[in-house]
């Protein structure tokens, strides 16, 4: 090969190189807004669900959401027979929908719980939402009497370690969906 031609064969490389990672930046970006847009989903659903219940129960147990492939948010519960610890609860809401993500069902989770660092916190709800990416946040909801009626206030999200959807899971998630 003359020093043309190894010149030649060497900018393509690169600019196939360039063009590679533009393109995974670019995917990269649009799975992390997907998330995001679809966390906000989640969290408008479950929301919802938490307002429903600061009026009929105010101290309620954890409960959990799970969004299947078809963008339905299901809750769920544990059963309302059997006397339950908080701690409890959500050990099986965690577990629940942790062999429901590991099966590949669930694009997205929540764990809802009630939440208070001491006796003298404002209430607050704590939401754990997580995607099939590995994307978790906690929003942190205050709650708000509104003229003797409890409602949902404003919230504040942190980035959190992912607890269902960990490193683990999604990696057996991309294996099996490459097959």
């Amino acid at each position: 090969m003359n020093n043309l031609s190894l010149k030649m064969n060497y900018l393509k490389l690169i600019i196939g190189v360039l063009f590679l990672s533009f393109t995974m930046g670019v995917y990269a970006d649009n799975q992390a807004e997907e998330a995001k847009t679809n966390i906000d989903y989640m969290y408008q659903k479950v929301a919802k669900k938490i307002s429903l219940l600061l009026k009929e129960r105010p101290e309620f147990l954890p409960f959990g959401a799970g969004m299947d492939v078809n963008g339905d948010v299901q809750f769920i519960w544990t059963n309302k027979t059997v006397q339950y610890t908080v701690k409890g609860a959500m050990l099986i809401i965690r577990n629940a929908l942790n062999a429901n993500a590991k099966a590949g069902r669930l694009l997205g989770t929540v764990i809802v719980y009630r939440y208070a660092k001491d006796a003298n916190s404002p209430p607050q709800v704590t939401a754990e939402l997580e995607y099939f990416n590995g994307y978790a946040v906690a929003r942190a909801v205050e709650i708000v009497d509104n003229q003797g009626e409890l409602t949902v206030g404003r919230a504040s999200e942190k980035k959190m370690e992912a607890r269902v959807y960990t490193d683990k899971v999604v990696k057996e998630l991309k294996k099996r969906k490459q097959k």
